[in-house]
C-alpha cells in the first residue's frame, strides 16, 4: 500500500510521474471491483473501466480549465455523470 511518506518522497522526480497515475488507476479499479462485489455490473473489465474514467475525467478538466467558464465546476460534474452511465450498467 501507498502512503502519504511515498508520496512526499516521489514529489521530486520522475517516479511521481510514474506512480501517480498508477496509484489512481489501481484504487479506482479496486473501487470499481467493490462496486461489482455489491452488486452493480459494469460495461467494462474494471480496470479498463477506471482507465476510461481517470482518461476522461482528466481530459474534461484540462479543456474546462483552457475555457476558463464561469460553469466549469458543473460541466466536469455533468461529464462525470456521463461517464459512469457508459461504465455502469443501469438497471
Amino acid at each position: 500500500m501507498v502512503g502519504l511518506k511515498d508520496w512526499v518522497e516521489a514529489l521530486g522526480g520522475r517516479l511521481w510521474v510514474q506512480r501517480v497515475p498508477g496509484v489512481l488507476v489501481d484504487t479506482l479499479t479496486d473501487s470499481l471491483r467493490a462496486c461489482e462485489v455489491a452488486g452493480a455490473r459494469l460495461r467494462l473489465p474494471a480496470e479498463r473501466a477506471a482507465i476510461v474514467l481517470t482518461v476522461g475525467t482528466h481530459g474534461r478538466v484540462a479543456i474546462s480549465q483552457a475555457r476558463s467558464g464561469d460553469d466549469a465546476e458543473a460541466a466536469v460534474v455533468e461529464f462525470v455523470d456521463e461517464l459512469l452511465s457508459l461504465v455502469f450498467e443501469s438497471g
